[in-house]
């Protein structure tokens, strides 16, 4: 949603409020001072008037916010049905053997959390042996801390993840996953992993050649990263929507348990369109 939308939806929430507030103040309602005393008179006085002003303001704005929102309902019923043609003709229609997930860069203040927590959990973890050089690698490591984090997911898998990814710009070595790797480089990946969901890691650890295969061609460079992964999924299909003419990067990831990877070569050609056509229902 736009700013705009986001505005409006906080005014349509604050006018029916202040409606049905005014029904109730009495002379004491905003103090025992002259001022509030005033204020007080003068709300009671023109009761009337002031609620039909507020109420008229509210009908006009609810008209407004249909006029407004109507192109984002629209974009994201359409996304919505892009997304059941890859399941039919991609993923043969099994929501359980796949998922579809899309991923958008957190905002400034969430950014600076995750940073935070990033920070204090690599100082705990090289607790007590951190040097001057280790303390350095770390106040970079943050500093160059981007983060990507779930807007929409499509499938019957963890529909309400908080999952987010460690992107750094200046370089992909250490971006988290393929959703991280994608959204660093702006290209589309394709790979299949070895199949590791059944293992228990904490039996097997990092070590096991599965294992540390998994970890080296999916990008995950932490074995506690790895185990917190709710479904790990053998073949994975990462692409980038550059949205609103290029100014927004969305990163489109889909997530396939199936026995055969469905990301051959008439896949990949598919899922290209509807990447296309999914890009251009964030254009305006």
């Amino acid at each position: 949603m736009t700013l705009w939308q986001y505005l409006l939806t906080c005014l349509l929430v604050i006018g029916p409020t202040v409606v049905a507030s005014i029904q109730f103040v009495d002379k004491e309602s905003f103090g025992k001072g002259d001022l509030g005393k005033a204020l007080a008179a003068i709300i009671i006085e023109d009761r009337l008037w002031i609620t039909l002003i507020a109420s008229i303001l509210t009908a006009l704005l609810g008209i407004l916010s249909t006029i407004l929102f109507r192109p984002y309902l629209v974009q994201r019923k359409f996304r919505e049905s892009l997304m059941d043609g890859i399941f039919e003709q991609v993923l043969d229609n099994d929501r359980n053997q796949a998922r579809i997930t899309l991923f958008k860069d957190v905002g400034f203040f969430r950014r600076w959390w995750y940073r935070f927590k990033d920070f204090v959990g690599l100082l705990r973890s090289s607790w007590p042996k951190v040097d001057v050089n280790e303390f350095l690698r770390i106040c970079n490591y943050c500093r160059y801390a981007h983060y990507i984090q779930i807007s929409g997911r499509w499938g019957n898998h963890h529909k309400n993840s908080k999952t987010y990814f460690y992107v750094n710009k200046q370089t992909s070595d250490s971006c988290q996953g393929v959703a991280g790797q994608v959204r660093q480089r702006e290209e589309m990946i394709v790979i299949s992993l070895p199949r590791i969901d059944g293992l228990d890691l904490e039996k097997a650890g990092k070590d096991h050649p599965d294992v540390s295969e998994f970890m080296k061609r999916g990008y995950i460079s932490s074995f506690k990263h790895l185990k917190s992964i709710n479904k790990l999924a053998p073949h994975i299909y990462g692409n980038i929507i550059s949205a609103r003419a290029g100014k927004k990067k969305i990163v489109f990831v889909i997530d396939s348990w199936a026995t055969k990877s469905p990301f051959r070569r008439a896949g990949v050609r598919a899922l290209s369109t509807y990447v296309k056509q999914i890009s251009a229902s964030y254009r305006d």
